[in-house]
């Protein structure tokens, strides 16, 4: 215990020494709910194209796989998006996001993460990110649960 103490004080300290910037990107809306173990998983994609004056073309897709067990979830979800008009890239965005759960006990859970982002509207040309840390269970109901977690991550 002393030893999993040391590192995760190395952990925060490294973290206090770089420079921090943030972006949100809500992963919660991808989670799988379900009582059941096993795989579970969706998918869906739409497109059209428009033409008035100019041409507009728009395609969204985005897929979420999940394996639950007793005591561990894995979560691969992704997403993609185009929005091009009159030969410009309006909208150009896509995200993999890969997410291990280990269950604790019954309020404490401890995640690992990667994410592959790119989006050409906020200038993020490529970025890739590892984070890991404990998430909490505040208050778990049949229909509501809250969540708080604090996670590193390094980008």
């Amino acid at each position: 215990m002393a030893r999993i103490a040391k590192i995760i004080s190395l952990l925060l300290m490294l973290c206090w020494a770089m420079p921090v910037q943030s972006q949100i990107v809500n992963i919660e809306r991808a989670r799988i709910q379900s009582d059941s173990t096993g795989w579970l998983g969706n998918a869906g994609a739409s497109f059209s194209l428009t033409k008035n004056k100019v041409q507009v073309f728009a395609a969204d897709a985005d897929a979420q796989v999940q394996y639950k067990s007793k005591r561990s979830l894995v979560l691969l979800a992704g997403n993609f998006g185009v929005l091009k008009s009159a030969g410009s890239n309006l909208i150009r965005q896509s995200l993999l996001h890969l997410r291990y759960n280990y269950k604790i006990n019954s309020t404490v859970r401890w995640e690992l993460f990667t994410q592959w982002q790119q989006n050409a509207v906020t200038l993020i040309d490529y970025r890739f990110l590892l984070g890991t840390g404990p998430r909490f269970k505040i208050i778990g109901r049949d229909k509501f649960g809250c969540y708080a977690g604090s996670l590193l991550m390094y980008e």
